[in-house]
């Protein structure tokens, strides 16, 4: 019994198998790069979508906290009362301190410190590579705290 080489065998496999064997291994890993790709563009706009549903979420919310109080204004009358005072349209005085003055400045502060927490929570998980990672496991929160 003889017994043939590898390479032999090769050689006496026809050209089309030969040709039929490259294609399914190139297109085995082409599939494989296109689901890859369409996975991640797939995750990038979960992402964005993610983040605009929550900017809109913050805005209407901001609305709504605007328009609520003891004088009732509403949600698209107070950002028409914000919207005049940035153009700079005349209006009731008392309207426009109630909404620019008194009702603004705690909403703007709350997103921006809102803002900053959420940066420092994603700035330690990315120093310390754990998504759990919290103030407690520097002891961040001992120190403010005693301050």
């Amino acid at each position: 019994m003889k017994v043939m080489k590898m390479e032999d065998q090769y050689e006496k496999i026809s050209p089309i198998v030969q040709k039929a064997s490259e294609l399914w291994s190139s297109t085995c890993e082409e599939t494989k790069k296109e689901k890859a790709v369409k996975e991640y563009r797939s995750s990038v706009t979960k992402r964005i979508l993610f983040i605009a549903i929550c900017v809109i979420a913050a805005f209407i919310v901001s609305g709504i906290s605007l328009g609520t109080g003891s004088s009732e204004f509403g949600f698209i009358g107070s950002y028409e009362i914000l919207w005049n005072h940035i153009m700079g349209i005349p209006q009731d005085k008392l309207v426009d301190y109630i909404i620019c003055d008194e009702r603004l400045p705690p909403i703007v502060m709350g997103l921006v410190g809102g803002a900053g927490l959420a940066m420092g929570g994603v700035v330690m998980q990315g120093i310390f590579r754990n998504p759990l990672a919290d103030p407690y496991t520097t002891g961040i929160s001992s120190g403010a705290g005693f301050g």
